[in-house]
């Protein structure tokens, strides 16, 4: 998840508890920031092993620290058909953000302020 997107994150939770069996794609949790609510949805079918634990008294560990103390859960199981590692989700952001800035600019004519 691109937590700018969010804004500075606020809090979360998770529907989910340790043990549970879960899907691909089902809805597990939220997380909030200033800017957004956003729902949080299985990456992988199998089972929910835990939350993150460093992230309950830091929540801004989510945006400093993501791949060492900021995730958000782990499972044990298999990814979802068509999922993609990190630096294909980077990737897939960047393009949409791009495309989002360059249908602005066509909008504004080139003539458009920040």
């Amino acid at each position: 998840m691109a937590t700018w997107l969010l804004g500075d994150p606020v809090e979360f939770a998770f529907s989910v508890r340790p043990g549970a069996t879960i899907a691909a794609a089902q809805e597990i949790g939220w997380v909030e920031g200033l800017k957004a609510l956003h729902t949080l949805y299985a990456v992988a079918e199998g089972e929910f092993l835990e939350t993150g634990t460093e992230i309950s008294s830091d929540i801004t560990l989510l945006e400093t620290d993501p791949y060492e103390h900021g995730w958000l859960y782990r499972v044990r199981g298999n990814p979802a058909p068509g999922a993609v590692d990190v630096h294909a989700y980077m990737a897939l952001l960047h393009d949409a953000v791009d495309a989002v800035i360059r249908g602005r600019e066509e909008e504004c004519g080139g003539d458009c302020e920040s």
